[in-house]
């Protein structure tokens, strides 16, 4: 069986331009919650 990994809720509060949403992103990638070639795929689209 596999082993669960626990829950983390986290929130981001801060103003407007604060780099809120750019902190987010780092962390989803540098922890590799987010495929760097999947990264490349949305920016390709955006």
């Amino acid at each position: 069986m596999a082993k669960k990994k626990p829950v983390l809720n986290v929130a981001f509060i801060g103003h407007v331009d604060a780099g809120k949403s750019t902190t987010v992103g780092r962390l989803l990638l540098d922890s590799g919650a987010i495929d760097p070639q999947e990264l490349e795929r949305l920016r390709r689209e955006a």
